[in-house]
């Protein structure tokens, strides 16, 4: 051992690394083959884990429901704390991410128990599989990352559909250590590609699309239930400038004061839902012209005005009530195309990312805003007068990117991908 040390002082940081990460990788699949031969003899229920951090970034109902009616499966909802947002959020987001999972039906189980004030150990559930609905080391807390679980099957699906090709968006090494990597197209396989073998990766479809075409509303999301008045959503992200090195997509900055004015030049026509990112509020504490007292005002404005209202967590009723979206988040780009409603962009020229196949496309189905003019244009023309042009090509994109293959739900296909590669390979 000293040896190898020793010659790792000699070598490149760079080569250290990357032999490091090769040592790695070859052993975590041994240990997988190990666990697939366990498994196959196990005479319980298979143990999975969801590691949930926030309820916006759940897309796995269909998923656990899926294995929660499957006498073979024992699924289970473990709350995990988010580590990059101050010590007053993490606590404030694990209660409430596990009260909407008590709420909704889930067997959840929270990491923090207030009264010894102490994290759980989760190899103590003692997991077969888990699922993780995040790929990041610095958000996760470091005891639930993927490096502390060499002997279970670790799976991901993308949080949000994955739409810009860039090595932190699918190829980090999370991505390369996980067992399963359950990507949305054969547009997102050959994105993979582009930075790793991708054996790990397997075309299922995206799972909120289970949710969207199987949703029944399971509580109304807006302030007012007038059928008469339109909904509109405004979703920002939480890229602003100066904020992250990669993109900056957020026109929070540009249009904040112009989208509460709008919502009260229209109050009785059309009531609003503002949808930020669920880290653009700690983003907008952290800069210089606003931090917290002036962010948390600006919220309660939309929380507390007469047909406004502000969402946090899920957003599938959100999306499934609304009559239309205006945002610039690149998720959003294809996920909201899931309803086939009219959809604005907003960009400030040119600051979008580069886009696949699939999220270009989705890119082309939308409405374009570089101005408060294009605004009340989009809401005059199109939401309120009807005139949406764009329908039958969001139609056309739902049919030809969207859907999931084999003809199945994409929970089915995930299910099946387990279930082949344990039992169907003894």
């Amino acid at each position: 051992m000293r040896i190898v040390h020793e010659i790792e002082s000699i070598l490149p940081p760079k080569w250290v690394e990357q032999w490091r990460f090769i040592k790695h990788y070859v052993r975590m699949q041994a240990q997988y083959r190990r666990v697939i031969k366990r498994l196959q003899t196990k005479e319980t229920p298979i143990r999975v884990l969801f590691f949930a951090l926030d309820p916006s970034a759940w897309k796995y109902e269909s998923v656990y429901r899926l294995m929660e009616k499957d006498s073979r499966f024992e699924p289970i909802v473990l709350v995990c704390p988010i580590d990059n947002q101050g010590e007053e959020q993490k606590y404030r987001k694990l209660k409430s991410c596990y009260e909407y999972f008590m709420t909704n039906n889930y067997h959840v189980q929270s990491s923090y128990d207030e009264v010894s004030q102490t994290f759980l150990d989760a190899h103590d559930l003692k997991p077969d599989i888990i699922f993780y609905t995040n790929p990041y080391p610095s958000l996760i807390d470091n005891r639930y990352y993927i490096y502390r679980f060499d002997n279970v099957l670790t799976c991901y699906c993308n949080y949000t559909y994955n739409s810009i090709p860039f090595k932190f968006s699918c190829a980090l090494d999370f991505h390369q250590l996980i067992w399963r990597y359950y990507t949305e197209n054969e547009d997102n396989l050959a994105l993979v590609k582009r930075f790793y073998n991708a054996r790990n990766c397997r075309v299922t479809g995206f799972p909120m699309i289970d949710v969207f075409r199987n949703h029944q509303v399971k509580s109304w999301p807006w302030k007012l239930k007038e059928k008469k008045l339109k909904r509109v959503i405004w979703a920002p992200h939480h890229t602003i400038e100066g904020n992250t090195d990669d993109i900056a997509l957020s026109t929070f900055l540009l249009y904040y004061d112009t989208m509460l004015k709008i919502a009260e030049q229209y109050k009785d026509r059309i009531q609003f839902a503002f949808k930020p990112h669920p880290i653009l509020q700690s983003a907008m504490y952290k800069h210089p012209n606003w931090g917290k007292e002036r962010t948390d005002a600006y919220f309660a404005k939309w929380a507390n005005g007469e047909n406004t209202t502000y969402i946090s967590g899920d957003y599938a009723d959100l999306f499934c009530t609304s009559d239309a979206m205006i945002h610039d988040c690149a998720s959003f780009i294809i996920e909201y195309m899931y309803v086939n409603k009219p959809c604005m962009i907003l960009d400030d020229g040119g600051r979008l990312p580069q886009c696949n196949v699939t999220a270009t496309n989705a890119y082309h189905c939308h409405y374009k805003g570089t101005s408060e003019k294009d605004i009340y244009d989009f809401i005059d023309r199109v939401v309120l007068g009807g005139q949406d042009e764009r329908r039958d090509m969001r139609q056309a994109f739902y049919n030809n990117y969207l859907l999931p293959p084999y003809g199945d739900s994409v929970a089915q296909n995930i299910v099946d991908d387990i279930t082949q590669a344990i039992w169907d390979n003894k």
